[in-house]
């Protein structure tokens, strides 16, 4: 849904090549560091399991972005080997497929303990901050200049984030003291952002 993605058949080699949206990700060299230390990792963890990873093709200049050779655009390529036989899922078709979705993403972030968030690089800044996605709600509301009083639906949404909000802040406030450990989390825990067996 974010990068330029294309199924590329070399004889019996498939791959999933990508253009990196440089909108979303300013830094695709981050992009790149935090992808090579993740996928080593799951690979590491998942060998012999359940679950399979991306597996990154290097690129021929070394690392894993390619530079366009057309110098009046901004675009950086990267490929995967193409993992046939999985469907990705926007609904879900049964509970048994949402407590597998949420077995991987345990097993994403138990093998990803060892790891700790000063080893990776912060792709989106801000993408994580409450505090930041809390001034985006408010000024999201202000603009649409909506009358919350003949809109109560909206209106109790609103004021349920800000509850909760208010309740995190705390939270976040201390890890930014140091005062909570932080640790490595996907945060974009969705079932899209999973493949399964087509079976």
């Amino acid at each position: 849904h974010i990068h330029g993605s294309w199924k590329v058949q070399l004889n019996d080699r498939a791959l999933l090549l990508q253009q990196v949206n440089t909108r979303v990700f300013p830094d695709p060299h981050a992009l790149a560091s935090n992808l090579q230390r993740v996928t080593r990792r799951l690979r590491d963890a998942f060998r012999g399991g359940p679950y399979r990873t991306l597996t990154p093709i290097p690129a021929l200049q070394g690392g894993l972005l390619a530079e366009s050779e057309d110098e009046s655009e901004d675009a950086w390529w990267r490929a995967f080997e193409f993992l046939d036989g999985l469907r990705a899922h926007t609904q879900p078709t049964s509970t048994a497929m949402v407590a597998e979705a949420g077995r991987a993403f345990a097993a994403f972030s138990h093998a990803l303990r060892g790891l700790t968030p000063s080893e990776l690089a912060i792709p989106i800044p801000g993408f994580h901050s409450l505090s930041l996605r809390r001034r985006q709600l408010l000024e999201a509301a202000r603009r649409t200049r909506l009358d919350l009083r003949r809109a109560p639906e909206p209106a109790r949404l609103l004021e349920l984030a800000e509850a909760l909000t208010k309740q995190l802040l705390p939270l976040e406030q201390a890890a930014i003291d140091g005062a909570l450990p932080t640790r490595i989390v996907h945060n974009d825990a969705k079932l899209d952002n999973l493949l399964f067996d087509a079976a």
